[in-house]
């Protein structure tokens, strides 16, 4: 159990670093690019998370299986795993660059080669991070997780304040993922390919990796769809809007992820467990989306700058309203392979890029970013109501707290929008009073989940054993 404390804070500290830098490095950015150099970076950014799921194609997950079965020979696992990366890397890129000059070639040959390059370094880096899972070296895996971030934060920043172009600013940002995981890779010693491990690893990972295939459209779809219907600054106002949430998204569900597996596989008692992770998540989510929805204006305005208050205000307040959903969603995703429905976790994917791809070719040729924000937000409305219908259909259950408190959470923003509430003052009261209903309304789950994590802590102190 101490182990298990410990082992979180550094994935927790690490989630904390990334998350500080991410919601301030990308709108200053933004801002010294301007929505036209930002939208095409963030279409390089996008592009580039294509790689991975060829690249790595789940390799990580099955690194991550057969290190924790067999440290002796996490070496040769790990290196046989990068031999394949690379091998798929190379064979990937024809196909990779005809694919992007025809999608979008507006980010040019130097943009393609450069998000080619990113994703080829975040590719290792999964299988790097696998690595230390594997070995349980969590210091390690936060280490390396937020260093790169870090760097790639701070180069991008610099190189976008001295050159204010996509393809440099880019490029700044490729350095720390191709430097820092070889690095840590290399301090670790981490040598010794075996052609044995390498198909063991394809094995494990090919039924994984098809699946995989799917998620990442989840991550382009929207900005490629902006892209071809609209202009490159549609692309930017959308993405930064998205950054907001995206950059709150990992604490919103990593402590409820971290917890729902063990209380699932800790007790037959499913349906009062899943009312407990539901109210969490939702509740840390509504708290976080009432800020963002409320403070639109003030953070696109002072972080962003004038150019982007028109395009990119109401985006953000629309995906803001998605972050709880899309923290469910997460969380959902984690319960549901726990509760052995694989076939189902499967379908979640595959759900959502459809129901994306759909609502972004509805909605953006004429809202253009306003429509991909409100194709974000009906994705993941859908996915949860078809998620809560499988509970349902399982356990005879539908987490019901969680569900008022998103009601809780469209009325005040219902209110906002029929009363136009413009003063700081008056809003900073309002999500006062929101946040103070909300954790009152799930007052009982948080206690119960603190509650569980201190008799953690307490089972691991040395003077209880």
């Amino acid at each position: 159990m101490a182990s298990y404390i410990k082992n979180l804070s550094f994935v927790l500290a690490a989630q904390f670093v990334i998350m500080a830098f991410g919601l301030l490095s990308k709108p200053i950015v933004a801002r010294l690019l301007g929505p036209s150099e930002y939208g095409l970076f963030a279409l390089v950014l996008a592009t580039a998370s294509i790689v991975p799921a060829i690249a790595v194609f789940s390799l990580n997950q099955a690194v991550l299986y057969f290190t924790a079965k067999n440290e002796r020979k996490s070496r040769s696992i790990l290196y046989s795993a990068l031999g394949l990366v690379f091998a798929l890397s190379l064979l990937f890129f024809p196909i990779f660059y005809l694919a992007v000059t025809y999608l979008v070639p507006s980010i040019g040959f130097y943009g393609m080669l450069v998000s080619y390059l990113i994703g080829f370094g975040t590719s290792i880096l999964l299988v790097a991070q696998a690595h230390f899972q594997g070995l349980e070296k969590f210091k390690d895996y936060a280490l390396i997780t937020a260093a790169t971030s870090v760097f790639a934060a701070v180069f991008s920043l610099t190189v976008a304040y001295f050159f204010r172009g996509f393809v440099e600013t880019s490029a700044a940002r490729m350095i720390p993922l191709l430097i820092v995981p070889f690095g840590a890779l290399y301090l670790a010693k981490s040598l010794g390919f075996s052609l044995k491990e390498a198909k063991s690893l394809l094995k494990y990972a090919l039924p994984i990796g098809l699946s995989g295939l799917l998620g990442v459209f989840i991550a382009i779809a929207d900005r490629y769809i902006i892209a071809i219907f609209k202009t490159p600054a549609d692309v930017g106002f959308y993405d930064v809007a998205y950054s907001f949430t995206a950059a709150v998204l990992p604490i919103t569900a990593t402590l409820a992820t971290t917890i729902a597996p063990r209380f699932v596989k800790q007790s037959t008692k499913t349906k009062e467990y899943l009312e407990k992770v539901s109210s969490v998540t939702a509740a840390i989510g509504a708290c976080g989306a009432i800020v963002l929805f409320y403070y639109a204006d003030f953070f696109v305005s002072i972080l962003l700058g004038a150019s982007y208050v028109e395009g990119a205000t109401t985006p953000l307040r629309i995906v803001a309203l998605a972050l709880p959903l899309m923290a469910l969603v997460s969380v959902y995703g984690t319960i549901v392979a726990s509760l052995g429905s694989s076939k189902f976790a499967g379908l979640i994917s595959v759900l959502l890029v459809a129901l994306s791809i759909a609502f972004n070719l509805l909605l953006v040729p004429q809202f253009s970013a306003i429509g991909a924000a409100y194709a974000n937000l009906f994705t993941y409305a859908l996915t949860v109501f078809a998620i809560m219908g499988f509970f349902f259909l399982k356990n005879k259950f539908i987490p019901k707290s969680a569900l008022f408190t998103y009601l809780v959470l469209a009325l005040f923003a219902a209110t906002y929008w029929l009363l136009g509430i413009t003063g700081f003052i008056e809003k900073t009261l309002i999500v006062a009073l929101f946040t103070a209903i909300v954790l009152y309304l799930n007052l009982w789950a948080v206690r119960i989940i603190w509650d569980k994590i201190m008799d953690l802590i307490t089972v691991s102190m040395p003077w209880k054993k």
